[in-house]
């Protein structure tokens, strides 16, 4: 959800300003105990400052980029030799839990038409056409593009890639957390919207008939989060348990909790 992302991207900008607090405290301390002993030299002091006002400016500079990033959407000029040939990029953040993964890029040039700017047309950005981009396939990048503006673009891109995060790392936590339960393995589609879990117990050297318990999880979209249903086979039998609409489960309900909770309802 929108509040997910809100939170996790907060979380990541929490971590990152602490960072960038101690490195500046650490310069003011050094800055300083250098004008303590330089207090008589009026050149090296008046550096000091200068170091300081420019160390100012670059935290200043790099919250500015940091809201960016936490935004997940920035815009960007490619470099040519001629001014002229730079495109437009948009650079979008993914992130999950508090942390930054994967980058994607978007690059926009003149449409086909030959228009070179916005007053070709009526509204912003519609000049440009989509060029090239490292979006993964499953994004129907084409298909947005053509039907939206730059900035819902954008919006719904960084949704469908964040959502693809989500299910991924989901999927490497419901992995851990299904270990202490027996010997886990899973197969997944590229964008995790479908995932066959498997739990193997017994066999081996303790000579145990092998016990198997095999999860099938579907997400219904491609920008869901959570599972739409959890299909869960054992020995005994096989059942389905599905996610109710509107169910509050709270912005730390993980795949991971739907599955044990599945796993327990059978025990």
């Amino acid at each position: 959800t929108v509040a997910d992302a809100v939170l996790e991207r907060k979380a990541a900008l929490a971590a990152f300003r602490a960072e960038q607090d101690l490195s500046e405290v650490q310069t003011e301390q050094r800055s300083v105990d250098e004008a303590g002993l330089l207090a008589d030299d009026g050149a090296a002091l008046a550096q000091i400052r200068a170091e300081a006002r420019e160390n100012s400016t670059r935290r200043a500079r790099i919250n500015r980029i940091l809201a960016y990033r936490l935004a997940g959407v920035s815009l960007f000029r490619t470099r040519a030799t001629n001014p002229a040939d730079r495109l437009v990029g948009v650079r979008f953040d993914t992130s999950y839990n508090g942390r930054f993964f994967e980058r994607y890029y978007a690059i926009f040039g003149p449409g086909a038409d030959g228009a070179q700017g916005p007053e070709a047309n009526t509204r912003f950005f519609e000049w440009l056409d989509l060029v090239r981009h490292t979006l993964p396939h499953f994004v129907p990048a084409d298909a947005l593009f053509a039907e939206h503006d730059l900035a819902d673009f954008c919006r719904i891109v960084l949704a469908y890639l964040n959502a693809f995060v989500s299910r991924r790392q989901q999927l490497e936590e419901a992995v851990r957390a299904l270990a202490g339960r027996g010997r886990v393995s899973y197969e997944s589609s590229a964008p995790c919207d479908m995932v066959l879990l498997r739990v193997a117990r017994g066999g081996g050297s303790d000579a145990l008939p092998v016990e198997e318990e095999v999860l099938k999880v579907q997400f219904g979209t491609l920008l869901a989060r959570l599972p739409d249903s959890v299909q869960v086979k054992t020995g005994e039998g096989k059942a389905t348990f599905e996610l109710e609409e509107g169910r509050d489960v709270g912005p730390n309900f993980r795949l991971q909790d739907f599955v044990l909770e599945c796993l327990q309802a059978l025990d």
